[in-house]
């Protein structure tokens, strides 16, 4: 299943601080402290930053103990990220439950990555009701994975629709797969793109199909470029299979390097033919190799059609 970016998410959360931190806060001792400590984040005076978080951080600040539990994860210094993180999240900070979710994630420590997780959840947070989700898909608790994909999905997390979708097409419903992966298609996600192109295709829907598959293979996603082809092969669209096949083709599909080898072979382009059965073939494709040796033996090319036909019988 698809992971969360967790550094982009970390990096949201800093500029959401410092954006915060900009405010005209009461004349109180702690926020003038963060306060002070943002400034010199902004530029890159680590040391003070430290300092005047430190300040406010034992006086118990929220704010001042999930930043230096950023400023330390940066750092590498994991011990001490986790500290800070930890006082600021058993105060309610979903942030800070959040990102001490991810960093026991990220070590493995999944029992305390799902408490945090579960905490920060509980404030609606998406980012942890999808990662949660991630947790227990991965654990196989397929009931829990579906609560909590559901919860982030219908804040409208992309990838909590599209990990959704995939759970029920696996488990066969088709209609709340349909239903996910759509959410998530219109959101601009390749991937439940392709898969929705997929669902649509086995359902005989071709021109949903066809629809969803151009969406995928325009964002370049190479499988939808691959089936898109077949689509229009199967319709005698000739131009426009080449059109999409040589798009596959270019990123290095070997599948799609030898359907154009038929297709210009049929077309009587044999250069054409010869250049992509070549491709797919020295790519370790066998239908290319046998497809290449025959191409060869019917111009009287005995060596090379020899070559490719034994490459092509010693392919397992």
């Amino acid at each position: 299943m698809k992971g969360k970016n967790k550094i982009n998410v970390i990096i949201y959360v800093i500029i959401l601080l410092f954006s915060l931190g900009n405010l005209v806060f009461a004349e109180d001792s702690t926020e003038e402290q963060v306060k002070q400590g943002n400034s010199y984040y902004e530029n890159g005076k680590y040391d003070l930053a430290e300092k005047y978080w430190k300040m406010a951080a034992d006086k118990g600040n929220i704010d001042a103990l999930y930043a230096l539990g950023i400023l330390y994860e940066d750092a590498d210094k994991l011990d001490l990220a986790e500290k800070y993180y930890k006082l600021a999240a058993d105060k309610g900070d979903a942030d800070a439950q959040y990102n001490l979710g991810v960093l026991y994630d990220d070590q493995k420590k999944y029992d305390l990555a799902e408490a945090y997780y579960k905490k920060a959840a509980a404030q609606g947070d998406a980012d942890a009701q999808y990662n949660l989700g991630v947790l227990y898909d991965d654990q196989k608790k397929y009931d829990l994975a579906e609560a909590y994909y559901k919860k982030a999905a219908a804040q409208g997390d992309v990838d909590a629709q599209y990990n959704l979708g995939c759970l029920y097409d696996t488990q066969k419903n088709f209609t709340e797969a349909e239903k996910y992966y759509k959410l998530a298609a219109d959101q601009g996600d390749k991937g439940a793109q392709y898969n929705l192109g997929c669902l649509y295709d086995t359902q005989k829907k071709f021109a949903l199909a066809e629809q969803f598959y151009r969406l995928a293979a325009n964002q370049g996603d190479i499988d939808a470029q691959y089936n898109i082809g077949i689509l229009y092969k199967n319709q005698k669209k000739f131009v426009l299979a080449e059109k999409y096949w040589k798009m596959a083709a270019d990123q290095g599909d070997l599948e799609a390097q030898n359907n154009l080898g038929i297709l210009y072979e049929e077309q009587k382009k044999y250069d054409l033919a010869e250049i992509y059965y070549k491709k797919a073939a020295d790519g370790g494709l066998k239908d290319a190799q046998y497809n290449l040796g025959l191409f060869y033996s019917d111009r009287g090319k005995k060596d090379l059609s020899k070559k490719y036909s034994e490459l092509a019988e010693n392919n397992k």
